[in-house]
């Protein structure tokens, strides 16, 4: 099964897992307040368990207790699916970026 295949199976069974993995697609490691933040923002209908399907899917390669990792072929596909709304888009990044590293030093 190749990464839209995987994509494509769980958005047919989990489709708001699938939307937020596009939210949080752009982070090299999901954390779990990460996932959290997204959910309520941009899946706000959704509950916790949405959270569980996106961290228990086939679409992680690496689940830890620091977080998740997608396999970079599927976070290309959900990129891709994102890239097709630019606001979203927008918001996603605003999300894994900035918004969480205002506290951070500019050099990192």
């Amino acid at each position: 099964m190749n990464a839209a295949d995987l994509v494509n199976a769980l958005a047919a069974s989990r489709p708001r897992a699938v939307e937020l993995a596009e939210m949080v697609s752009f982070a090299a490691l999901v954390d779990r307040p990460l996932l959290r933040q997204a959910r309520l923002r941009f899946v706000p209908e959704a509950d916790a368990g949405v959270e569980a399907d996106l961290w228990l899917s086939a679409l992680v390669r690496s689940r830890s207790t620091e977080g998740i990792t997608f396999i970079p072929e599927v976070a290309n596909v959900l990129r891709q699916r994102l890239a097709k709304n630019p606001q979203r888009r927008d918001d996603a990044w605003s999300v894994t970026s900035g918004e969480r590293h205002k506290s951070l030093p500019p050099t990192l």
